[in-house]
């Protein structure tokens, strides 16, 4: 099997390890896990897996991305928007489905991630094609919209 680059769909930077340098998260194509990089100050090391993306994410085709933080601990969390394309597709894994669920993962610390969108419920329990994901400020919270 020939080796291929990750198809990047959706990228956000921010400092999730809270270690004052910028980290950097990708969304890919569907049996391609998120890229979670992690700057060593001269490069970028790929951490997804120690993080606990990579297993949680790899069935996926994520779109949008947004770093926040969802329970005010100073903690950035992150929000992936998944979905497939208007019509599932000949390169998609048999796994992987046309509508999906969004994801949530919830920042524990030392930038170790759960993925806890099915015990939130709501519009993070419901399977829909919804590609994009942004931030919304409301007074001190942050509200996500995750959205077609």
């Amino acid at each position: 099997m020939k080796a291929q680059s990750p198809r990047g769909m959706g990228v956000d930077c921010a400092d999730f390890d809270n270690s004052g340098k910028p980290g950097i998260i990708i969304t890919n194509f569907d049996n391609e896990m998120l890229g979670l990089y992690r700057s060593n100050g001269k490069s970028f090391d790929d951490v997804a897996m120690q993080a606990g993306l990579g297993p949680a994410s790899r069935n996926t085709l994520g779109f949008g991305c947004v770093f926040f933080d969802a329970d005010l601990d100073g903690r950035l969390e992150l929000a992936v928007a998944t979905a497939t394309l208007t019509t599932p597709c000949a390169t998609s894994a048999a796994t992987v489905g046309y509508a999906q669920s969004p994801q949530l993962f919830l920042n524990q610390s030392n930038a170790k991630f759960l993925e806890v969108a099915a015990e939130l419920g709501g519009g993070f329990a419901s399977i829909q094609s919804r590609p994009a994901v942004s931030p919304s400020p409301i007074s001190t919270a942050t509200a996500i919209s995750i959205s077609s």
